[in-house]
């Protein structure tokens, strides 16, 4: 069995291989000062960013907490490229989102041709003390109600107004500069908030929905009344662990919203079992 000093794990590599290729089951037996979440967020941000990351954490009244891993109960995978280049490794720490430490199939050749050392761990990325730690983050679906009568009554030019209206006037100003806000077809948007729990999350929502709903739109003159907007809340990781579970979430209790009489919020939570309708 093969002992490495793990210099920084997910920072910098130090050491002279004299083996390469895939190595199974190798022993880390050290940290250094480069592994810690400042210095592993200095390297990430940028150097401005990086700069005022002190101050804001002090402004704030939080710090960064580490997370170590047990090196003695770890199971990791190493990969070496060959041969040695003269200019030195660099290091790729991948944190899988399965259990079982792995090369994935077809890496080797990237790896040798741009000298990267792999090393992944089997449990680092999902450990439950680790999926713990992950942040929150809340997916809203939303659906213009009855679109297709504004379509059809007062035009597509008409149609496409509404649709500005909502995304330039109460989605984007209603949210803030790290969430993400998109059309997803039609006249269906995402919008997507970081660091939000399921009851923050359906307060913004809810707020949405009444500013929307609040006054008409004037478009050429003419006066577009009855607008209203049907909402579908889920939360990572509660409603789905994966992008695709959390927009299926999202996209059952909206059209649970849609059964229930539109013009609502519906939550993930609130609609197991309930069945789908179009409209």
């Amino acid at each position: 069995m093969i002992v490495y000093r793990l210099l920084a794990f997910g920072a910098s590599w130090c050491g002279c291989f004299a083996l390469a290729g895939t190595l199974s089951h190798p022993v880390f037996s050290d940290y250094s000062a480069l592994s810690t979440n400042v210095e592993l967020a200095r390297r990430s941000l940028s150097p401005l960013t990086a700069a005022q990351l002190p101050r804001r954490l002090t402004q704030s009244g939080t710090r960064l907490s580490e997370q170590p891993i047990d090196l003695s109960q770890e199971t990791f995978v190493l990969y070496v490229p060959s041969p040695a280049p003269p200019q030195g490794y660099t290091l790729l720490v991948f944190v899988p989102p399965w259990q079982g430490a792995r090369l994935p199939v077809g890496w080797t050749s990237a790896l040798d041709r741009y000298h990267v050392i792999f090393v992944s761990a089997a449990r680092s990325g999902n450990e439950e003390t680790v999926l713990g730690r992950r942040e929150p983050l809340a997916l809203l679906m939303c659906d213009l109600d009855h679109f297709k009568r504004i379509n059809d009554t007062a035009g597509h030019p008409a149609g496409d107004a509404v649709l500005r209206y909502l995304t330039q006037e109460i989605l984007i100003p209603m949210v803030r500069p790290k969430d993400m806000v998109a059309r997803y077809g039609g006249d269906e948007f995402v919008v997507m908030l970081r660091g939000v729990d399921g009851r923050t999350a359906a307060a913004i929502a809810e707020r949405i929905r009444q500013a929307f709903a609040a006054q008409p739109l004037v478009y050429e003159g003419k006066m577009l009344t009855n607008l209203s907007l049907s909402l579908g809340l889920a939360t990572f990781p509660r409603d789905g662990e994966t992008r695709e579970a959390l927009v299926q979430a999202a996209d059952q209790a909206l059209y649970v919203a849609k059964r229930n009489g539109r013009n609502r919020v519906a939550r993930a939570d609130e609609v197991v079992g309930e069945e789908r309708i179009a409209g």
